[in-house]
């Protein structure tokens, strides 16, 4: 799935959720980050929609391609919730 991303001059581009690296706020809007590779390098792409919209679309993307992905991006709250819930139900079960 690829989503939209458009940039500080309104060019629209569709870019693969895979290759991005990183969301980095700048003022109004954000940078994000891609590559293919595991360095920083890669291209710099400047966006004037907040870095969290920016993340809320690449994080939606990549639970779309795959639930695992969905995983990454659960709230430490929910992750104690479902920590508790398994340790409430070993303990019913030993």
């Amino acid at each position: 799935m690829l989503v939209p991303l458009t940039d500080i001059k309104g060019t629209t581009y569709w870019i693969n959720p895979m290759y991005i690296k990183c969301v980095i706020p700048k003022g109004s809007g954000c940078e994000v980050k891609m590559g293919v590779q595991i360095t920083w390098r890669g291209s710099v792409f400047k966006c004037a929609q907040p870095a969290q919209e920016i993340a809320d679309t690449i994080s939606a993307a990549l639970a779309a391609i795959n639930p695992m992905y969905s995983a990454a991006f659960i709230t430490e709250e929910e992750r104690a919730r479902q920590q508790q819930t398994a340790a409430a139900a070993a303990a019913s079960s030993g």
